[in-house]
């Protein structure tokens, strides 16, 4: 499945492993819920070190930016995003798609960037 992990702020102790199929988020939180998930801490230390375990891009924070159901949600406000839905959904619960999320907390929508129709 291709994904990679996302450190959006170099400043936090938060990652973000993110797909590329669902354009989604899979896990998030800190390095040690990560490595404790069973996450390689060499993927980590790529995060630590470009921002992303990815090796054919660095993360911008002021810049980057992901497709989350509705709109664009922009590097500095994931923590705030993400932090916000864990806190809805107890450790073991399966959390639903970002449409039903948004659904369920449409306070998030003021965190994302609208589209630009150009």
């Amino acid at each position: 499945m291709p994904k990679y992990l996302l450190k959006p702020n170099p400043n936090s102790d938060f990652y973000l492993d993110w797909s590329t199929v669902s354009d989604d988020a899979l896990a998030w939180g800190s390095r040690e819920f990560m490595l404790e998930q069973g996450y390689e801490e060499r993927r980590l230390e790529d995060c630590d070190e470009r921002g992303t375990s990815a090796h054919w891009f660095r993360v911008d924070p002021e810049e980057g930016e992901v497709w989350v159901g509705c709109g664009w949600l922009p590097y500095s406000k994931m923590e705030e995003f993400f932090g916000t839905i864990a806190e809805s959904y107890p450790d073991g619960e399966e959390l639903p798609d970002s449409y039903t999320i948004l659904e369920e907390h449409p306070e998030l929508r003021d965190l994302l960037e609208e589209i630009d129709e150009e």
